[in-house]
């Protein structure tokens, strides 16, 4: 539990977050809260005093955030399961519903097409299709190769067929730089290898010729 940190907690209309990050490296126990008179310094015998309203659904209810970073040879698909108990003075404990998160560390794949169609009115189109087996594709970039690198030409695109605002007459080379919904993002050099279109599009009407990579 070496990277177990607590973020925010609060209840009712307080909330508060822990700037300095606590540490945890064997075991957790989160916090205890007490609520104490000023002038006595002890906790107030009426309990409408107290810091946590009574619970009408909304205004009683409390909560804490945390992370734990996983360890490095988790599997994407790996399901951890998560649950709490809740202590009030001395009564019984509450226990908390069984939540449980899982580990997507596996970038999306995309393949993408020139669509023929469109060519006779002179707009270059691409058609994609992507999977993930993680938290799901959330969206692609384009990149188009000039003279100087690689520049960004589109960004948080969603649709399965791209209308790339490109002249014709020219040869371009697009690249396709999906991501999910963990913010897992393919390298550069692994979308060189797998996600380029190769594209030579005409200015007159005719047969676009291109030359696809698509990711195994």
């Amino acid at each position: 539990m070496r990277t177990f940190k607590l973020g925010m907690f609060g209840f009712g209309n307080f909330n508060q977050e822990l700037k300095e990050r606590t540490h945890f490296q064997v075991s957790v126990n989160l916090t205890e809260i007490y609520e104490v008179e000023a002038s006595t310094g002890l906790s107030p015998s009426d309990p409408r005093k107290g810091f946590l309203p009574p619970n009408n659904g909304t205004d009683g209810q409390g909560y804490v955030t945390f992370s734990v970073k996983p360890k490095t040879d988790v599997k994407t698909l790996t399901r951890i399961d998560l649950e709490a108990s809740i202590y009030f003075d001395q009564n019984e404990p509450i226990d908390t519903p069984l939540i449980f998160n899982t580990i997507d560390d596996s970038p999306p794949d995309i393949n993408g097409s020139v669509v023929q169609e469109m060519l006779s009115s002179e707009i270059l189109a691409v058609a994609i299709s992507y999977q993930d087996i993680g938290s799901g594709f959330k969206s692609t970039d384009v990149l188009l190769k000039s003279e100087y690198g690689y520049e960004t030409l589109l960004t948080g695109i969603t649709e399965d067929v791209i209308q790339i605002p490109l002249p014709p007459g020219e040869e371009y080379q697009l690249l396709f730089s999906p991501v999910d919904f963990t913010d897992n993002r393919p390298g550069l050099e692994s979308i060189k290898e797998t996600n380029i279109i190769y594209v030579h599009f005409p200015r007159v009407p005719g047969i676009i010729i291109f030359l696809f990579i698509t990711s195994k």
